[in-house]
């Protein structure tokens, strides 16, 4: 470029290779307005300058100024019907927004895996069209994230953001893309980051509480996990589950490794504390944080140790099922 501006088109200012070579050397360099600009110029000089027409329907084009591209094309084509670049040209855009429009036709209609489909065909044809291309990555990501296809949704929203990093809508699809995935952390980071450029959009706080909740929910133990049963489990049953694991924690029956058994055995307490009790069982369930019943480690509303050498209280009602800890252990005793 410089050896064009500064050697070339200083000693030979009339030279149109050279000047449609610098058009050339701008599209190259991205700088779309650059190569409208000096194309014009000549233009202005030729209006049927064939190359001209061409290189500068290329650069509104890429600028996604697609009417106004195509009439570069039909005007060079008027000229000379034949032209194999205009030709390829003309026809590839006609193609592109052909694709582009059926996709959003099938979203419209509800037809989402056809437009899956379709925004994948329009994508492949032009990779370097990165202005139209961020539109397409973004009408993909919201489709997949509607499907629930959240790895597939994750990759289109985080293609849209490397093409524009201050595409909200994109970041908030990510952001509801990591929740189906389950990356709790990342969908409340997304969606945290997407409410500060947006604070008044209440869609997108709605979702950040969600994402937040769910992160939040992620973090507290899972009290059916410990007693190893179902969420949809019964009274009966849970109650059979921590009978059972509490006889096989039980300190004085794990003398060689006390500690380790002390720590299984209160988790296993609390565990019953919230799942045999049907009202903490329902706040649990509806994900409320385990600190709001009194509980949590060291919690103040449960101790099932009581002070004092091998002194086990606990404070459930009616302790075990039947009324009796089954196997005598000394020094165990229901509060």
């Amino acid at each position: 470029m410089d050896f064009i501006d500064k050697v070339v088109l200083v000693f030979s200012p009339a030279c149109s290779k050279a000047k449609l070579l610098k058009v050339k050397l701008l599209l190259g360099m991205k700088d779309y307005s650059g190569a409208i600009a000096e194309s014009g110029f000549i233009l202005k000089e030729n209006e049927d300058n064939l190359e001209a027409l061409l290189l500068r329907g290329r650069a509104y084009y890429f600028l996604a100024d697609h009417d106004v591209a195509l009439r570069h094309y039909q005007k060079g084509l008027r000229l000379d019907p034949e032209h194999s670049d205009l030709k390829k040209a003309y026809f590839g855009l006609k193609n592109l927004l052909k694709k582009t429009k059926s996709a959003e036709e099938n979203v419209d209609k509800g037809k989402l895996r056809m437009a899956v489909e379709d925004f994948k065909a329009a994508l492949a044809l032009d990779p370097s069209h990165t202005a139209h291309n961020v539109h397409l990555h973004l009408g993909l990501c919201k489709v997949l994230v509607k499907l629930g296809r959240g790895k597939d949704a994750l990759s289109s929203c985080t293609d849209a953001l490397s093409i524009d990093e201050e595409l909200l809508e994109a970041l908030v699809q990510r952001g509801e893309a990591k929740l189906l995935v389950e990356d709790w952390e990342g969908a409340a980071a997304d969606l945290k980051a997407a409410a500060q450029k947006s604070p008044q959009d209440m869609n997108i706080r709605e979702a950040l509480m969600r994402a937040e909740k769910s992160l939040k929910m992620s973090q507290r133990k899972d009290w059916y996990k410990i007693l190893g049963v179902h969420k949809t489990a019964s009274v009966a049953e849970i109650k059979r589950a921590y009978k059972k694991l509490a006889l096989q924690w039980h300190p004085d029956k794990n003398v060689g490794n006390r500690e380790e058994a002390e720590a299984k055995f209160r988790e296993i307490a609390a565990a019953y504390e919230v799942l045999g009790d049907d009202d903490k069982r329902v706040r649990y369930d509806r994900g409320e944080d385990i600190e709001d019943m009194g509980m949590g480690s060291g919690g103040g509303g449960f101790n099932p140790f009581g002070r004092g050498e091998q002194q086990f209280t606990f404070h459930f009602e009616g302790g075990f099922p039947g009324g009796g800890f089954p196997g005598g252990f000394g020094g165990f005793h229901y509060g």
